[in-house]
């Protein structure tokens, strides 16, 4: 079996937690399905440097069903981020990138295609399985003169609102299924799993896992890549396929690796069991006295508000002020709140009281630390407060804490 992968090879840099890593989306999918199954032959299409050309050359020797085909470009690109959950920065300036230049075109019959932001590329196959990559300027697979006889598209849904401009879910769908004839759509929806809508009008909700670290950056790249391991090389269905592919992404978020063998720390991947809910408040509370303290409320917040989250903000919602006009305030939104993400580094009396104070209405607490004594967190760790040390992992759980039965 042979498996066309095409896609960008990026430099990544992640300032908290480090990360340096030279992966991009067409990589890490073609070592994806590698490593589910090290008898499929790949042949991988990318775009590269010299630096990456020499990169891809060193890999052929560890992963010798990998045959790397890089059209040279000057210079490579490289995502910055400053966190799992930023909007990254990239360079070079994409307004430096003469796309024109750089052109590929592949007629296979099994082809994963992510989108590309330094070259033009054009496929016709069989099975072909599409991820924009672009939640900004996603091209559609038709108009860049795309051919498949079966086409799956993955999207999540800021990226499938831009790709069709539309906003009600039934004129997104009817776009996909008409104007780029899919035969199904895979909206990918973060913590809370994915949904997959067929051309038959089969509608399908894919579970997400609960894992005790979560690590995003690729997760995206890897669901694609593993679902199209499982529909075109295991011959699965379209919804057994995205279902298997949440638990591979569950397996390479919990660990940051493209190891997908069933091993000892898979008990710590479980299944998550909805409910239907609107109480999605959540108070966040910290202090905001210095640059670095605003920052990061600042970046809890655009993060929580990003995955549907309710955010009331001190900082933002109430600001500064004299102790009898911004405490009631600040109690009268613990009292209407459904949970508290605190950032706990630095022990702050105003966020210990505010946990209390949460604890004691039985709110849940989701807090953040890291560079507390375990003597320190006593009372939170004894009043069942959630402790975590990374910031996307509290993230992630404090949502499954609100829209989770667990």
């Amino acid at each position: 079996m042979n498996i066309n992968v095409i896609g960008g090879t990026y430099f990544e840099e992640c300032f908290e937690p480090r990360w340096r890593e030279i992966y991009g989306s067409g990589l890490r999918g073609a070592l994806t399905i590698n490593n589910l199954d090290s008898s499929v032959d790949i042949d991988f299409y990318t775009f590269g440097d010299t630096e990456i050309t020499e990169h891809l050359n060193y890999l052929k020797f560890i992963f010798k069903k990998i045959k790397s085909h890089p059209f040279h470009i000057s210079e490579s690109i490289t995502f910055k981020y400053d966190h799992p959950l930023s909007e990254p920065l990239i360079y070079p300036r994409l307004d430096t990138i003469n796309k024109q230049n750089n052109q590929l075109f592949v007629e296979k019959d099994n082809i994963v295609l992510y989108g590309t932001i330094e070259g033009h590329v054009t496929v016709k196959g069989n099975k072909v399985v599409y991820d924009p990559q672009s939640p900004v300027n996603p091209s559609s697979f038709k108009d860049m003169g795309n051919k498949a006889d079966r086409l799956v598209i993955i999207t999540n849904m800021s990226e499938a609102k831009a790709y069709t401009k539309k906003q009600d879910l039934l004129d997104i769908k009817n776009f996909f299924f008409t104007h780029e004839s899919a035969e199904a759509i895979i909206i990918k929806d973060g913590p809370r799993g994915a949904y997959v809508f067929t051309d038959k009008g089969l509608e399908t909700v894919v579970p997400a896992y609960k894992t005790s670290n979560v690590w995003s950056i690729g997760s995206g790249d890897v669901f694609t890549a593993a679902f199209a391991y499982h529909w075109i090389v295991k011959l699965n269905s379209i919804e057994e396929a995205a279902f298997k592919a949440s638990y591979n992404t569950a397996q390479y978020c919990s660990s940051k690796e493209l190891n997908f063998r069933e091993k000892a720390n898979n008990i710590n991947i479980k299944e998550i069991k909805f409910k239907e809910t609107n109480d999605l408040k959540i108070y966040l509370a910290g202090p905001f006295f210095t640059f670095p303290q605003r920052w990061l409320i600042q970046q809890f917040r655009e993060a929580l508000l990003s995955m549907g989250g309710n955010v009331f903000s001190p900082m933002h919602d109430v600001g500064y002020g004299l102790p009898e006009y911004v405490v009631p305030l600040d109690i009268e939104a613990i009292n209407t709140s459904n949970l508290m993400v605190a950032i706990v580094d630095g022990l702050d009396s105003g966020t210990l009281f505010e946990i209390g104070y949460a604890r004691a209405k039985n709110i849940p607490v989701v807090a953040y630390v890291q560079n507390e004594t375990p003597e320190a967190l006593t009372m939170l760790q004894g009043t069942n407060c959630i402790i975590f040390s990374d910031f996307t992992t509290s993230i992630y759980n404090a949502i499954w804490q609100l829209i989770s039965n667990d």
